[in-house]
């Protein structure tokens, strides 16, 4: 029985997988390459646009093909503050931790957009005058986000 075990510890370098070798020339024809890993290796970042609701299946593509992401809306005025003076960071941060997690490029897409993602407290008010919450806003991002 001891020799046995001996023998089957002494093997266990050999069972082990092997270390992997140089990636794959991804420029090369026929090169099995996501598309991350060949935009690394041509210099430049793959990106792709993710919606608010960052659903698991979603994740897993972004984390395969892209190293950049840009936001859908979670950043624009309409989704972070729907009631004046009341500013919702929830789907903003959880973005940013995914982007801080997985060292990935983030993109905040047009933080100010025409009326239909406008909050409707700021429609109701642009007749009386320009609104200040504007202001606040980009304050807002402008101090909330820095990494």
């Amino acid at each position: 029985m001891r020799h046995l075990l001996l023998l089957l510890l002494l093997s266990l370098p050999l069972l082990a997988p092997a270390a992997p070798g140089p990636p794959p020339d991804c420029l090369a024809d026929g090169a099995d390459c996501s598309l991350r890993e060949a935009a690394q290796q041509s210099g430049i970042h793959m990106g792709a646009a993710l919606g608010s609701a960052m659903r698991p299946d979603q994740i897993a593509d972004l984390l395969l093909h892209f190293d950049a992401f840009t936001t859908e809306n979670a950043f624009k005025w309409g989704e972070m503050e729907r009631t004046e003076g009341e500013i919702d960071f929830t789907t903003t941060d959880r973005m940013v931790a995914l982007a801080k997690k997985h060292r990935l490029r983030l993109r905040a897409h047009a933080l100010f957009w025409h009326r239909l993602q406008t909050p409707p407290w700021v429609r109701a008010s642009v007749e009386a005058a320009p609104p200040a919450g504007g202001n606040r806003q980009l304050s807002s991002l402008t101090y909330g986000f820095r990494w």
